[in-house]
């Protein structure tokens, strides 16, 4: 066993074909923080025995699992798994060159679960049945888009795997537009918003499945998704303001598109178009020597008229599938 510093770990997934059985790595996530791991549960005896000591008598481990997160950088084409395991379906097909990759919502509680690899100098571990719990997009000024994945997933056991990492795309803070406009029709023509941050959080409310008579989780489930975000912009006027307190709905879309690099005769991009969201918790910011801002949240509603949480979230790339 050696000493060694975190860039030195590789994190790798791929889409199990049978949920809870291991597969090779398909895509290796470069990350910049990793806080995913195993995790145990004891039970403590508590019985008298003549003495006022508190202290238990012995620690029986009764359950194991894993759980956690890994923050990195989107890329393109590793992004695509982690939105399939994420919402469940994913519909691929060419375009000008470059492939789009749909995504709908999934309506039962076994998403695709990931196997989930970690190389360090001393070991190689898999961690099975890995279901997304979390997933938080941030885009701030003079950056690189980031994500952080929150995982729940059977412990690990020892593997054997070789990283492999491709080259991927990128988006930065300057590739954003983001329009709000009363319908989806209307988003196509509406004025790209000037934003100064912006936050989406997507939340599956996964639950370990734990039975009698087993150490480990039957299965690991999704449950309720629900999506929600935050935007900070200069307080100009009182539009955002008034969309809280009139309670406004409207149609919102985050659009990435990297056109410094070209695949085919188009470039990378990512799509998230919402038919109903709501507005809330408006709040200035007078910090008497800067320039006054607002930061709003909004919540994504279920258009009930169309029978969908989404109208498009969809992801363009160099991979042909998922």
């Amino acid at each position: 066993m050696s000493k060694y510093i975190g860039r030195r770990v590789n994190v790798g997934i791929g889409k199990e074909t049978t949920r809870g059985v291991g597969v090779a790595a398909s895509h290796w996530i470069p990350h910049s923080s990793l806080t995913f791991f195993d995790k145990l549960q004891k039970a403590y005896p508590f019985e008298a025995i003549g003495s006022i000591a508190l202290a238990p008598t012995t620690a029986i481990p009764t359950l194991r699992w894993a759980e956690g997160e890994f923050e990195g950088e989107i890329n393109a084409n590793s992004f695509g798994l982690i939105l399939l395991a994420l919402f469940g379906t994913v519909s691929s097909a060419s375009a000008s060159g470059a492939y789009d990759h749909t995504y709908t919502l999934q309506e039962d509680n076994q998403h695709d679960s990931l196997s989930i690899y970690q190389i360090t100098p001393d070991e190689t571990i898999l961690f099975e049945l890995a279901m997304i719990n979390s997933l938080e997009i941030r885009i701030e000024l003079g950056e690189i888009v980031k994500f952080t994945a929150g995982f729940i997933s059977k412990a690990s056991v020892t593997s054997s795997e070789t990283e492999s990492y491709t080259r991927d795309y990128k988006f930065v803070s300057r590739d954003l537009q983001f329009k709000v406009a009363n319908t989806t029709g209307d988003l196509s023509s509406a004025s790209k918003i000037s934003v100064k941050s912006l936050t989406l959080r997507i939340e599956k409310n996964v639950e370990k499945d734990d039975i009698l008579g087993s150490f480990d989780p039957e299965d690991i489930l999704n449950k309720g998704i629900s999506i929600n975000g935050t935007v900070e912009l200069n307080y100009e006027d009182n539009t955002w303001k008034n969309y809280m307190l009139n309670g406004s709905v409207k149609a919102l879309q985050i659009f990435l598109e990297n056109a410094r690099v070209d695949i085919g005769t188009t470039h990378p991009q990512l799509t998230f178009q919402f038919p109903k969201v709501e507005f809330s918790e408006w709040e200035p910011a007078y910090d008497i020597d800067e320039i006054v801002r607002q930061t709003i949240n909004f919540s994504v509603l279920y258009d009930l008229a169309n029978d969908q949480l989404w109208s498009s979230i969809v992801l363009r790339n160099s991979t042909a599938s998922y």
